[in-house]
């Protein structure tokens, strides 16, 4: 998916991509969420009741993620109240990379810049890259895993 606008088409993070399958459902920042999110974050699920699922940040690269927030046509970024849209398993979107990643490579996520970076083997994984990486802010398609029963 790329964003249009009256000047120029290009891919951003947090659209997504291969929309046709996967699970994207709609959720709602958590009332208690402080900071201003942004398309292509990690989030949590918070335990509420009624409504729709309640979202907040990822807190470690040690968390397991919920899910993504998925860009849309009006909002990159979102704050406490607002309605976002989370990329769930079998989702596929547009993540920026926090250093060289090579096609087919397990990744995870990295809380403190909020880009996705090869696993390690000591993080959660959130997902396969679907596009080679070069370099630190390449945009790829990671086809998404999350979450995980523990």
């Amino acid at each position: 998916m790329t964003t249009i606008n009256a000047f120029s088409m290009e891919t951003v993070q947090g659209a997504s991509d291969l929309s046709f399958h996967g699970s994207v459902i709609t959720c709602q920042i958590d009332a208690a969420e402080s900071a201003t999110m942004v398309a292509g974050e990690a989030v949590l699920v918070t335990d509420n009741a009624g409504g729709v699922p309640k979202v907040e940040q990822l807190g470690a690269d040690t968390d397991g993620a919920f899910g993504f927030i998925v860009r849309n046509m009006k909002d990159a970024s979102f704050v406490a109240g607002d309605r976002c849209e989370v990329a769930m398993q079998g989702s596929v979107l547009y993540m920026t990379a926090g250093a060289a990643i090579a096609r087919g490579a397990q990744v995870e996520y990295d809380v403190s810049d909020v880009k996705v970076i090869t696993a390690a083997g000591t993080n959660p994984a959130v997902g396969w890259a679907l596009d080679k990486a070069a370099a630190d802010g390449d945009l790829v398609r990671v086809f998404i895993t999350t979450p995980v029963a523990a």
